[in-house]
């Protein structure tokens, strides 16, 4: 009877702790970059990453990296994945997994224990170039030149299509506008990051990174009253500081994208 007893508080014990949540799930939105495997000869792929990453230590420390195969899926050479891995690691980015590779390798890199992500068919041009020539890169999925952007204006009527933001954006602070725009009213400290699926107003300096037109529109602008910034992206393309020219910095400008190149102009 005792022994029972104690096993019946015993067991409330254990429902009490099961029903207390342990987690909660919520959406979020992080930057990744997508990786371009060009060819299967790695001879060169450490020292051309170590030497990338060199050009923007910051941006990419512990960057989330998805190695994209669709370049390579016909190529019959065998890619050695281990050192691919081993060598991303090795430059303090964090290798999230691979997508659009042929059945073969797929299957090898699920043997191998990494991540297969979804196949992306809306997608163009994503190479990335630090900093050569002050061209325009890519680094997040776009979609296809032959689709709607995923971001269009609001109709007429509506009393708002716009996130604002009244508060200076700390650093480490990241602030996301879904299916609108975002108007900053002040600054952003260096190390937080804005982004929206439309346009960005900043009515402040700007010295951390700055997303527009983050799933795939290319119309989108970002207008700065300073500009200062780290990073600036417009639909994946994007500039980081050392790319900026001085006749724009600590200026007011707009940013917009031309050619599938960033442009930068002051107003």
């Amino acid at each position: 009877m005792r022994t029972d007893t104690i096993q019946s508080k015993a067991n409330g014990k254990n429902v009490a702790k099961e029903s207390t949540p342990c987690f909660e799930l919520k959406g979020s939105v992080i930057t990744m970059i997508e990786m371009r495997l060009l060819q299967s000869n790695l001879d060169f792929f450490s020292i051309q990453l170590d030497k990338k990453v060199r050009q923007a230590a910051d941006f990419f420390l512990r960057a989330p990296i998805v190695l994209d195969l669709d370049e390579v899926q016909n190529d019959d050479n065998e890619i050695d994945f281990l050192t691919i891995a081993e060598t991303i690691r090795a430059n303090n980015l964090v290798l999230v997994g691979f997508r659009n590779g042929s059945a073969q390798q797929l299957k090898q890199v699920k043997n191998l224990g990494f991540n297969i992500l979804p196949d992306t068919s809306d997608r163009v041009s994503s190479e990335i170039e630090l900093p050569a020539n002050n061209t325009a890169e890519k680094h997040t999925p776009a979609q296809n030149q032959n689709q709607k952007p995923k971001y269009t204006p609001k109709p007429t009527g509506v009393a708002s299509y716009s996130r604002t933001v009244y508060q200076p954006v700390r650093s480490g602070q990241q602030i996301y506008a879904k299916d609108c725009d975002l108007v900053i009213l002040n600054s952003v400290s260096a190390g937080a990051e804005i982004i929206a699926d439309g346009h960005i107003h900043i009515y402040g300096k700007l010295r951390g990174r700055a997303l527009a037109g983050v799933h795939g529109d290319k119309s989108a602008r970002i207008f700065c009253s300073n500009l200062e910034a780290e990073l600036i992206s417009i639909a994946g393309y994007y500039r980081v500081i050392e790319e900026i020219e001085d006749r724009v910095k600590n200026q007011a400008v707009q940013i917009y994208l031309k050619d599938e190149r960033v442009t930068i102009e002051k107003f």
